[in-house]
C-alpha cells in the first residue's frame, strides 16, 4: 500500500483543520494548471503569462520581462511574446496583448478570460 508523504513546508493544519497552503504552492498549482490549457508554451512561457496577468492592465517593460524569466536577449522575451499570443488567440482571444514603447500589457477582460479558462487560484506569482 502506497502511502503519501506530504512535507510540513507544503501545507499546515490551522485551527478549524483547513489546510492552508503556501503561496508557493499555490503558485506551482497555477503553472501546472497552465501548462495543461497551454501545450504549445514551456515553462518560461507560461511564467511569463502568468506574470504579465498579475499586472494585467498594466505594462510590463521587457527589462523586467527579461530580468524575472532570466533571459538574455530582448528577442527572447518577443518569442514568448509571440507564443502566448498563438496560444490566446486559439481560445478565440484577440488583441489580448497590447504592445507598448518595449513593454506588454494583457488586456483585463482578457486576462479574466484566460484565469477562467486555465482555473488559477487567485493570488501573486512569485517570480
Amino acid at each position: 500500500m502506497a502511502v503519501e508523504h506530504q512535507s510540513e513546508s507544503s501545507f499546515q493544519r490551522d485551527e478549524s483543520d483547513a489546510v492552508q497552503i503556501s503561496s508557493r504552492d499555490l503558485f506551482e498549482l497555477n503553472v501546472l494548471k497552465a501548462r495543461r490549457q497551454f501545450p504549445g508554451l514551456r515553462r518560461k512561457g507560461i511564467l511569463m503569462l502568468l506574470h504579465l496577468l498579475d499586472n494585467a492592465g498594466s505594462f510590463v517593460h521587457r527589462d523586467e520581462l527579461a530580468r524575472v524569466l532570466e533571459l538574455r536577449t530582448y528577442r527572447s522575451v518577443r518569442v514568448y511574446i509571440c507564443n502566448i499570443r498563438r496560444e490566446i488567440e486559439a481560445l478565440g482571444i484577440t488583441d489580448g496583448i497590447q504592445t507598448g514603447n518595449a513593454s506588454y500589457a494583457i488586456q483585463p477582460d482578457a486576462a479574466e478570460e484566460i484565469r477562467v479558462h486555465i482555473g488559477a487560484i487567485e493570488g501573486r506569482s512569485l517570480i
